[in-house]
């Protein structure tokens, strides 16, 4: 019985920590050991956008004029469509912005989207490389906010505040809202000690240099910024530029995008396991990288060895699952979040099963880079 009380106690602490314990832990870390960022202001460096697609006809006008109204020296961008084998009209449309100096690379099919980006990379003319989808679309000024950070030579790569907008008002539209905003916090004190954990996909920023894409991966952003922390550079959080993308309101949606996410997150965590609680890698080594990612995928693990002892532990078990619901409901009021604890509570059952499967479809190896997109999210 002491056993399964450990254990018991392992499983808490685990969950504690995923849901709350690491944010409360780069918060203090943040008050103590906070750096500087050195950016020069009026830095605007030439860059090369590349916009992925496949069958993106309902959105990819929209994306072009999103970039082209952006407040940046059109001089000094370089903008280029990457499509891979589409069937729809998207490189029709693509092809009544030439005179706007938009580009159109062409790949005979669909390969991934690590593969339409290094495709893309052979045309790049310029020294900072800007990744960004076809349904995600730019704020005013989001270019120069997140460009002038490389005037830092310690700077690798700069992501931007990820936020999504619904379009049906559902628990799974508001959840995956709130996940992005949790995510756009710990991106935010991540940086003021060390780095972000990763750089979003549809805001991605980096060197031209150390910028490396495998295209094996399902997460070709995640991979590529550990390798770029890896490298020694910085990896940013810039909070004025912003990037919002359609919320998935379906549960089909969910599943593709949170089952992607996961294998692509295992995938790269084996391949740099050694930089897992390295001291070579500061705190982005030691705290960042396991704390954010690796508790991540392994919370649902935590969750069922929770509720198995449950089982055991039943009084203890129904005082903890108690405060946990008033923490919740007391911080969606602290948030000015509008969703009920039920609906919260689906959306975290939903994606637990998803981490659930998509660790069943890796061991399988029932996966692919061209996995199917959401459609939801492309309004």
């Amino acid at each position: 019985m002491i056993l399964l009380f450990l254990f018991y106690l392992f499983f808490i602490a685990g969950l504690f920590w995923a849901y709350g314990g690491y944010l409360c832990s780069i918060i203090v870390f943040s008050a103590i050991f906070k750096k500087k960022n050195i950016i020069d202001e009026s830095y605007t460096p030439a860059a090369t956008i590349i916009i992925p697609t496949y069958n993106e006809e309902v959105v990819i006008a929209k994306k072009l004029e999103d970039i082209l109204s952006q407040d940046y020296p059109k001089e000094k961008l370089q903008i280029i469509v990457v499509d891979s084998g589409s069937t729809d009209k998207t490189r029709e449309i693509v092809s009544n912005y030439f005179r706007y100096g938009i580009e159109l690379v062409e790949q005979p099919e669909r390969e991934g989207k690590g593969a339409a980006i290094q495709h893309g990379l052979n045309f790049a003319k310029n020294e900072i490389i800007v990744v960004t989808d076809a349904n995600s679309y730019f704020q005013s000024g989001t270019l120069k906010y997140l460009l002038r950070n490389f005037s830092d030579p310690r700077v690798g790569g700069v992501t931007g505040r990820y936020f999504g907008k619904s379009i049906k008002d559902n628990a799974q539209s508001k959840g995956g809202g709130i996940f992005r905003e949790y995510e756009n916090i710990l991106r935010k004190f991540e940086t003021q000690i060390d780095s972000a954990v990763s750089l979003f996909g549809e805001i991605f920023s980096a060197r031209r240099e150390i910028l490396a894409i495998d295209q094996r991966k399902l997460t070709e952003d995640f991979d590529s910024s550990v390798y770029i922390r890896k490298k020694g550079y910085k990896l940013s959080f810039e909070p004025d530029a912003s990037v919002y993308e359609y919320l998935p309101y379906t549960e089909k949606d969910i599943v593709l995008q949170r089952k992607k996410v996961i294998i692509g997150t295992i995938q790269t965590l084996l391949k740099y396991k050694s930089m897992l609680f390295n001291p070579k890698y500061g705190f982005y080594g030691l705290l960042i990288l396991p704390g954010h990612k690796l508790a991540q995928i392994l919370s649902p693990f935590f969750l069922t060895g929770f509720l198995a002892l449950s089982l055991f532990f039943w009084k203890a078990s129904l005082l903890i699952i108690f405060c946990a619901l008033v923490f919740l409901k007391a911080a969606l009021i602290l948030i000015r979040k509008k969703i009920s604890i039920l609906g919260l509570v689906k959306y975290f059952t939903l994606i637990n099963i998803c981490c659930l499967s998509a660790w069943k479809d890796y061991l399988l190896g029932h996966y692919t880079v061209k996995c199917e997109k959401m459609q939801g999210s492309r309004a």
